[in-house]
């Protein structure tokens, strides 16, 4: 049960079947409203879910069995549902609210509009596998910690930033989570052990810096990882690396459980936003361009050399 609810790859039907004791289970992220909840026929928690941006609440009326103190039923506040839409032409604007939101919104965007740098090369993302503004990211976070590896997953690159001056604005709509870089020390052996978790079944891989990796997908699950290389050499199981992610998969998220049990007293905390060492990589190299080096491959006809396959 607590692997299950440590790890947030699992979604709120398998949380509200394999953990007990949950009377209403809040779902989110997927930005899809359901106007009846769904109750698990076996633990018989309630799961509800709104839309997303501020379009609807939820309301629902829970009744609590006193002698039990268990959830006895439940019915809806608003037209035989669950949400309960909002309209903005509903609602009169406070002027003094407005006017409070206003003067901080001048504000930071005095800061956010400040060009920090400027680009030669289109800065595009990717989610399966090598691009302009995963290698930038990558490369500022092996630069500002002076790690030899660095990985994170692409679900945390969230725009692109075109050709041209870059504000400060521009990364942070690149970088909104405000994840903390954290870095620790692991032996070659290690390091594969994440890149074949992250390559496991249908899973696209991660972003990456500091290393060139060629993966083959028709390889059986754990053996998929067929080369890989880190500072130019190949990667050695016992040689230890200082490796740099996101306190966000230090959590073990991203179906990344197994950096959960990374002691946290070989963990350093840098207390450093991700976004900042971009700023400051961006600051330093300015004016710059990004090339693609080839170090994320995927190539189903490569075969692992029988050196590779004595150390891994």
């Amino acid at each position: 049960e607590q692997e299950v609810m440590n790890d947030r790859s699992v979604d709120a039907m398998e949380i509200a079947r394999f953990v007990k004791g949950i009377d209403v289970l809040l779902g989110g992220h997927l930005h899809r409203g359901y106007q009846e909840p769904w109750v698990d026929p076996v633990n018989h928690t309630i799961c509800l879910q709104n839309y997303a941006n501020g379009g609807n609440l939820g309301v629902v009326n829970l009744y609590v069995d006193e002698p039990t103190k268990s959830i006895a039923g439940f019915d809806f506040a608003a037209d035989q549902n669950s949400l309960l839409l909002l309209q903005q032409d509903q609602f009169w604007p406070d002027s003094v609210v407005a006017a409070f939101v206003k003067e901080q919104q001048q504000e930071y965007e005095k800061e956010f509009r400040e060009v920090i740098g400027v680009t030669r090369t289109a800065l595009t993302r990717s989610s399966i596998g090598e691009s302009p503004m995963n290698n930038l990211i990558l490369d500022a976070m092996c630069e500002a910690v002076q790690a030899d590896f660095a990985f994170m997953n692409f679900g945390g690159i969230r725009a692109d930033i075109k050709l041209g001056s870059i504000s400060r604005e521009d990364v942070f709509k690149v970088l909104p989570f405000g994840n903390e870089m954290v870095s620790f020390q692991a032996d070659g052996k290690y390091i594969k052990s994440i890149l074949e978790q992250k390559l496991a079944g249908n899973s696209r891989g991660l972003a990456i810096g500091g290393a060139k990796v060629v993966f083959n997908k028709e390889m059986v699950t754990g053996e998929r990882v067929v080369y890989m290389e880190i500072n130019g050499e190949p990667l050695d199981p016992e040689k230890t690396y200082r490796v740099v992610t996101s306190d966000y998969l230090l959590e073990g998220n991203s179906g990344l459980l197994m950096l959960r049990r990374i002691p946290r007293s070989r963990v350093n905390f840098h207390g450093t936003l991700v976004r900042d060492a971009v700023i400051g990589y961006i600051q330093r190299h300015s004016p710059f361009e990004i090339e693609m080096n080839g170090r994320w491959k995927n190539d189903d006809g490569y075969q692992p050399t029988q050196d590779w396959l004595k150390k891994f």
